[in-house]
């Protein structure tokens, strides 16, 4: 578990260098723990956001687990969308919302087909449409707890935190544990 006290130019928003250095390099679970205003009221919710990939997988597992200590509910996340790069195709061409959805939404059915969610309070799928961080962190907004995996793989990867768990850890709304792969 690290404190999140950057002392830079812009300081609050950014994560000090201790914080950033651990969750590059560790090998377990880290915690960061933002200077943030306790919520009004507490709910007990837990937000994991999940893509398909084994690191998902892992911080889905995490968050189960820590639903189920917790007694909270377990939001599991999938963000969908699709890049146009400035290309707009013809209406004949336009990618189908809806297949994207349900992409998503059949995504989140097999992650959580795969894992033992007996004892949670309340489990939410949420397929929604955004950018992965973005979408995470409007969900971190009045949840007690954010997970996501990282997607370093070796050495070198490993310095690399993978753009969502680099973006919600600068900006999450409530503490965060990236769990590393």
């Amino acid at each position: 578990m690290v404190g999140a006290r950057g002392l830079g130019g812009f300081r609050g928003l950014l994560l000090g260098s201790v914080s950033q250095r651990c969750l590059h390099e560790a090998h377990t679970p880290v915690a960061v723990i933002r200077d943030l205003p306790a919520p009004a009221h507490r709910l007990e919710r837990v937000v994991v956001g999940i893509d398909g990939s084994e690191n998902a997988r892992r911080a889905l597992r995490w968050a189960i687990d820590e639903a189920k200590v917790r007694k909270a509910e377990l939001e599991v996340v999938a963000a969908w969308q699709w890049l146009s790069a400035g290309f707009v195709p013809p209406p004949a061409a336009a990618p189908d919302p809806v297949t994207y959805e349900e992409a998503a939404a059949q995504l989140l059915e097999e992650a959580l087909a795969a894992e033992d969610t007996t004892g949670i309070v309340a489990l939410r799928r949420l397929p929604m449409h955004g950018s992965a961080a973005a979408t995470l962190l409007q969900r971190s907004l009045d949840a007690d707890l954010l997970v996501v995996g990282s997607h370093g793989r070796g050495t070198f990867e490993r310095a690399l935190l993978g753009s969502v768990a680099t973006q919600v850890s600068h900006h999450a709304s409530c503490p965060l544990v990236v769990v590393p792969a």
